[in-house]
C-alpha cells in the first residue's frame, strides 16, 4: 500500500457546527493519496463521531482535553504522509489548494508552502460568509516577519513532514498564538 502524500491533521473540540463544511472542503481536494486524521480533544459533543460515520476514510482518535497543540502533535505522530496540512475544525480549504501547494513544494524543494487566505464570518445559520482576502509576503528576514506581524491560520500552510520532525512539533505550553509560534519555529529550522 502506498503511503499518503499529505496527512491532514484536524484538532477537534466542540466544533460540531463547523466540522461538516471543513471536512467537505478536505474531501473536495480530490487528492488520491491523502489521509485525514481527526483528533477529538475531549469534546462534549458528538461531532467527531458523526464525522467518522459520514466519512469512513477518516481516522478518528479521542484524547483527553489538552488543547489544540497537543491534538496536532498526536495527529502528527500518527501521520504517514510526506507533507502535513494542519486544519482547524472551523476552517476551510480552497478547492485545489493542496494540489497547488504540493506541486510548489515538490518543484522547489522548499519545506513550507503558504498562500493568500480569506477571513470568514460565521452566519447565524452556521454557514460562512467571505470577508477580506489577506495576501501577505515575507520580506528579506522571514524570521523577523513571522515574529512581528505575519500571522496566518494553520490552514494556509503545507509543511514538509521532515521539517515538522526537526522542529519537534507544536509547543503545547502556549494558550494562544500557537500557529504563529509554530511558523516561527519552522523558519528558524530551515
Amino acid at each position: 500500500m502506498l503511503c499518503p502524500s499529505i496527512s491532514i491533521v484536524i484538532p477537534y473540540y466542540n466544533a460540531q457546527r463547523w466540522l461538516p463544511a471543513t471536512l467537505h472542503s478536505v474531501v473536495e481536494q480530490r487528492l488520491e493519496r491523502m489521509e485525514i486524521i481527526l483528533i477529538d480533544d475531549g469534546s462534549s459533543d458528538d461531532g467527531a463521531t458523526q464525522a467518522a460515520k459520514a466519512y469512513p476514510e477518516i481516522r478518528m482518535i479521542r484524547t483527553a482535553n489538552q488543547g489544540p497543540s497537543r491534538a496536532r502533535n498526536v495527529g502528527t505522530a500518527l501521520a504517514r504522509g510526506r507533507y502535513v496540512q494542519y486544519l482547524d475544525a472551523d476552517d476551510l480549504l480552497e478547492p485545489g489548494k493542496l494540489a497547488a501547494q504540493l506541486a510548489a513544494l515538490e518543484e522547489s524543494g522548499a519545506d513550507v508552502a503558504y498562500g493568500a487566505w480569506q477571513r470568514l464570518r460565521t452566519q447565524p445559520d452556521g454557514s460562512f460568509a467571505a470577508k477580506e482576502c489577506v495576501d501577505r509576503r515575507l520580506g528579506e528576514s522571514p524570521e523577523l516577519d513571522l515574529f512581528t506581524d505575519f500571522w496566518c491560520p494553520p490552514a494556509v500552510y503545507l509543511f514538509r513532514r521532515d521539517l515538522v520532525d526537526r522542529v519537534g512539533g507544536w509547543n503545547e505550553c502556549l494558550p494562544i498564538i500557537q500557529a504563529a509560534r509554530f511558523a516561527l519555529d519552522c523558519a528558524l529550522h530551515r
